[in-house]
C-alpha cells in the first residue's frame, strides 16, 4: 500500500514549501532519516530472518523424521539422544527469531519515535516562525497536519484514546466523556453495557466516523485526524 502513497508525497512536501522553505528543509530532511531507517531495517534484518527460517525449517524437518522414525528410535532406544536433538535445533530456532525480532522491533520503535519526534519539531518550528511573523497560526497547523500524512506507515493496530469525549451530531450533551484506554496489538477487547452507555458511540469514534469533541485517538501513535477516511478504512474493519 505504501506504493500508493508514496506519489502523493511531493504534493505534501510542496505544500509545506509554500508555507515556508524552512518546514520544508525539516520535513524532507526528516523523511530522508526515515527512510534510512526503513533501508537499514531491511538490510540489516534480512540475514537474521533468513537464519530464523533456515533453523525453524531444521527444528521442523528433525521433528518430522522422529515422528515418521518413532517406532525404529524407541526399540533402539534413541529416544532421549532424538529429543536432545531436536531440542537444541529447536532452542537455535526460538533464539534466532527473537533475534530478529528484537532487531526489527527496535528500528520499528526508532522509526515511530522518530516521527513524533519530527511532528512535534513541525509545530515548534512553526510556532517559532509565527512568532516571528513569518508563518500564520493557520499555515503552522496545516504543515504540521501535511507533515504528518505525507510518512504515515501502515499502522500495527496499537489503538489508544486520550481523554476522548464524543458529542453525537446534532447533540448538545456528551456522550462519552474523558475516556483512556491502549489496547495492544494481538489483544480482544470487549465492551459491555446498558443500552445508551455510548458503546456505539465509541465503536464509531474509533472507526473515525465521529470526530472526538476533544481529546484525541491514536492508531499506533498517529492521531486518526491525520489518515484520509480511504486509507483509515484499509486498515479497520467494521460490521454495524
Amino acid at each position: 500500500m505504501a506504493g500508493f502513497d508514496i506519489p502523493w508525497t511531493p504534493f505534501f512536501l510542496f505544500g509545506i514549501a509554500i508555507f515556508h522553505p524552512w518546514l520544508a528543509m525539516l520535513a524532507v530532511s526528516g523523511g530522508a532519516v526515515l527512510i534510512v531507517v526503513a533501508i537499514a531495517n531491511q538490510v540489516l534484518t534480512r540475514l537474521p530472518q533468513a537464519k530464523s527460517n533456515l533453523a525453524g525449517f531444521q527444528s521442523e524437518a528433525i521433528s518430522e523424521q522422529i515422528r515418521s522414525e518413532a517406532e525404529m528410535i524407541r526399540s533402539l532406544g534413541m529416544t532421549g539422544a532424538a529429543f536432545d536433538r531436536w531440542s537444541v535445533a529447536r532452542r537455535q530456532s526460538l533464539e534466532e527469531q527473537l533475534r530478529t525480532t528484537d532487531l526489527g522491533g527496535g528500528f520499528s520503535s526508532l522509526a515511530k519515535s522518530l516521527r513524533l519526534f519530527l511532528q512535534s519539531a513541525m509545530l515548534g518550528l512553526g510556532a517559532y516562525l509565527v512568532l516571528q511573523n513569518e508563518l500564520t497560526g493557520g499555515a503552522m497547523i496545516a504543515g504540521s497536519i501535511l507533515f504528518g500524512r505525507a510518512p504515515l506507515p501502515r499502522p500495527k493496530a496499537r489503538l489508544e484514546a486520550q481523554n476522548v469525549t464524543i458529542i453525537p451530531p446534532g447533540e448538545q450533551q456528551a456522550a462519552l466523556r474523558a475516556v483512556n484506554f491502549v489496547i495492544e496489538p494481538g489483544v480482544a477487547v470487549g465492551v459491555i453495557g446498558q443500552s445508551g452507555a455510548g458503546k456505539s458511540t465509541l465503536a464509531r469514534a474509533i472507526t473515525g466516523v465521529w470526530p472526538p469533541a476533544a481529546g484525541k485517538i491514536r492508531l499506533d501513535g498517529a492521531a486518526l485526524v491525520n489518515y484520509a477516511p480511504d486509507v483509515l478504512g484499509q486498515h479497520i474493519g467494521y460490521l454495524p
